[in-house]
């Protein structure tokens, strides 16, 4: 999934031994302010908020709640500790929004989802990670079933994503199988309000992988009110396996986003 490139270009570069005491794993938050300066920057050259569709979430900065953390095992390991809040930046772009989660200036997850007939299609999904002091972006172009806004419990949908860049396994394609688990109710702000729980797995082509995510989307829309987290891949490279471990847990403030 994510890292191994990074490591192994670090690890043929220097011994592990140097690497290991050169290098720290600082977690440097980026709070609401930075999102919603970088947001009011980019919001001149987006689409005026008003042409998004109504399924989508309207552009600005949502604030969560925050819990969890990742981390690798390579080369002594190393991890970043997630803040108490962090930010969905969500802007105008191409046939839809994109969703920029960035808890820290070393990890971010830019999501481009566009609205359909049918549902809530996926198009696009950028990871981004930093260890050790070096960057690893990964980049895929998804195309499939869309998520339906009213499936009953039990709908399933299935999305493939071809990955396009990164240091390694460039055109391995990712499976994206959703289900709907229900309707719930829970509390934004002090208001109750609906919202339909899905959860998505993703299947790689290591069966050592294991990346589940449960979603509550605002009824009928694309919306975030929670989301939980759970990734767990391995990847081989020349300083042995290296395995990725995170957990994240998010809760919607409020449903009015910052402008």
């Amino acid at each position: 999934m994510v890292l191994v490139g990074a490591l192994i270009a670090l690890a043929g570069g220097m011994g592990v031994y140097e690497l290991h005491f050169r290098t720290d794993h600082h977690s440097t938050p980026i709070g609401l302010d930075a999102a919603l300066d970088e947001f009011q920057a980019s919001a001149s050259s987006s689409r005026p908020a008003g042409t998004v569709p109504a399924e989508l979430p309207a552009p600005g900065v949502y604030s969560y709640t925050t819990a969890g953390n990742d981390g690798v095992d390579a080369l002594g390991g190393a991890s970043h500790r997630y803040p108490a809040t962090s930010t969905i930046t969500l802007s105008a772009a191409d046939c839809g929004v994109s969703q920029r989660w960035a808890p820290l200036e070393q990890r971010a997850d830019d999501t481009m989802t566009c609205a359909t007939a049918a549902g809530i299609e996926v198009r696009r999904f950028t990871a981004f990670h930093q260890f050790f002091g070096q960057d690893e972006r990964e980049e895929w172009q998804c195309t499939g079933d869309p998520r339906p806004l009213d499936g009953a419990p039990g709908t399933t949908w299935t999305t493939e994503c071809t990955k396009q860049r990164g240091t390694n396994d460039v055109g391995t394609v990712d499976t994206w199988s959703g289900v709907v688990v229900g309707r719930e109710t829970t509390t934004v702000g002090g208001e109750t309000v609906d919202v339909d729980h899905v959860k998505v797995s993703i299947a790689t082509d290591d069966p050592r992988d294991v990346q589940v995510t449960d979603t509550w989307y605002l009824a009928g829309t694309d919306l975030v009110v929670r989301r939980v987290v759970n990734n767990s891949t391995t990847n081989g490279s020349p300083v042995g396996d290296v395995h990725y471990l995170e957990h994240v847990e998010l809760t919607l403030d409020s449903l009015t986003p910052a402008r």
